[in-house]
């Protein structure tokens, strides 16, 4: 039985794939990345944008991806090569290795600095992007310690989806939904189990923004 649900789940995220590259081919789509011999993000094309995608969690069609430039009224969507930034070498990992090969950051202090809101602005956020089977998309921030306010981190999170949903126009239907880590003694947000977590929880519902847990995706 576990097994047949894996395989429907994976069929659905197959499904999802070829039905997503049917929508790229009706709509444009703004976003950036990693072309071959270019030092500089370079605007990806559909099929590239397609290239770029995973499977996880038994077949959700998933993608690596930075909102850049948040502290700006045109912020930038990033998805990331996995392939080739898996491979670099990086304090904090396949963002990081990207942010710092593009220029958004330079090296894992700064790359802290710009990310937590600690005293400035938030300039960038890391995410992972998953399409559901029900089509709904999700959004997951990356497992780093941010330092503002549960208003100005849920501010960062909503206007990162507005973002989406205007860079990636037809493909990503209605609001996002965001996961919520579920980690007792974490400094992980937004989180189930933290007195900060829920907080942020409770602002992100304030604007209508529902949260799930990753083992609901």
């Amino acid at each position: 039985m576990l097994q047949n649900a894996k395989l429907s789940k994976l069929a659905a995220g197959l499904l999802i794939s070829f039905c997503l590259l049917s929508t790229y081919s009706a709509f444009g789509i703004e976003v950036y990345g990693y072309v071959a011999g270019s030092k500089k993000a370079q605007p990806l094309t559909l099929s590239q944008v397609q290239s770029l995608q995973r499977l996880s969690h038994g077949g959700v069609p998933t993608w690596l991806a930075v909102v850049s430039e948040l502290n700006t009224s045109s912020p930038k969507v990033h998805i990331i090569d996995q392939d080739y930034f898996d491979t670099v070498e990086s304090k904090y990992g396949t963002h990081q290795a990207y942010c710092d090969y593009m220029g958004i950051t330079k090296g894992a202090t700064d790359y802290i600095k710009r990310l937590k809101a600690e005293g400035r602005p938030r300039y960038f956020m890391p995410y992972t992007l998953y399409i559901r089977s029900n089509g709904q998309w999700v959004l997951q921030n990356r497992r780093y310690v941010f330092k503002d306010n549960s208003a100005n981190f849920a501010a960062s999170l909503i206007k990162s989806q507005d973002t989406f949903q205007r860079k990636l126009s037809g493909m990503l239907s209605g609001n996002a939904a965001f996961v919520t880590y579920q980690a007792p003694n974490s400094h992980h947000r937004p989180n189930t189990e933290t007195a900060q977590g829920l907080s942020d929880i409770e602002a992100l519902n304030n604007q209508g923004f529902d949260v799930i847990t990753e083992d609901n995706l």
